[in-house]
């Protein structure tokens, strides 16, 4: 799954998060993709939320993210993403956040 190219839009020495746009047939769906640099802890936690309820003031559309497996599903709904639909030819789930 993936293809579309990865923008950085947030940095930090901790963790990347990135946006990556997929063509489906509604359109074109933003995806958020967050790479963790280090150990998690509170203080990682804390910031990224920090950084990331700042990132979904700016947006108008809705943000999507994919599940790949179980250990994610704590981590994508501590950020508000809700179960959108599955792709069971690519094993993954697909989860939506409104904003």
């Amino acid at each position: 799954m993936g293809g579309g190219v990865r923008i950085p839009v947030i940095e930090r020495q901790e963790y990347t998060v990135f946006y990556e746009g997929l063509s489906y047939p509604e359109g074109v769906l933003v995806f958020v993709h967050c790479d963790i640099k280090q150990a998690w802890s509170k203080t990682v936690k804390q910031s990224l939320k920090t950084d990331f309820d700042h990132l979904l003031k700016m947006r108008q559309q809705p943000l999507y993210c994919l599940r790949h497996d179980t250990k994610q599903e704590k981590f994508i709904r501590m950020f508000g993403f809700e179960f959108s639909f599955s792709m069971p030819d690519h094993n993954l789930d697909v989860y939506i956040l409104e904003v």
